[in-house]
């Protein structure tokens, strides 16, 4: 995860009293709480980022709805580098732990290895020069 230092972190770093009354502080270069507006949408998302036990992890919520995934995508943008994997896990009805509603989580685990699928089960090689939804018309 990227430092959550200097700007624009300290700008939308939640400072109020409520966030030092409940954490203790404002937090650092590992963790906070965030009101972090989102370009292309004319809303501020909660973002609570934190690092400890082997994960980088930051939570994204709105009040209204969960966020979209182009939502998600830009959080994990600003939050992690450009070379972090991070996923979104969906648990087993009996795991599914949630204190918000419209919340999603992104997590990368800091030393451990990321498995991830090969690029042809996810899209085969010429499925970018297609157009989209060519496939699945024919």
């Amino acid at each position: 995860m990227k430092a959550l230092l200097g700007r624009p972190f300290m700008d939308w770093r939640d400072k109020s009293p409520d966030v030092i009354a409940h954490y203790g502080g404002i937090g650092d270069e590992t963790c906070g709480r965030f009101w972090v507006p989102v370009p292309f949408t004319d809303l501020k998302f909660c973002v609570i980022a934190s690092c400890g036990g082997g994960w980088d992890h930051v939570s994204v919520s709105l009040v209204t709805r969960c966020p979209t995934w182009e939502e998600m995508s830009f959080i994990k943008h600003v939050f992690f580098e450009e070379n972090e994997w991070a996923v979104e896990y969906h648990p087993t009805a009996d795991k599914n732990l949630s204190l918000a509603p419209y919340c999603l989580h992104l997590w990368r685990p800091i030393v451990a290895y990321l498995p991830r699928p090969p690029a042809w089960m996810v899209a085969p090689a010429n499925a970018l020069s297609e157009t989209p939804g060519a496939k699945m018309a024919r």
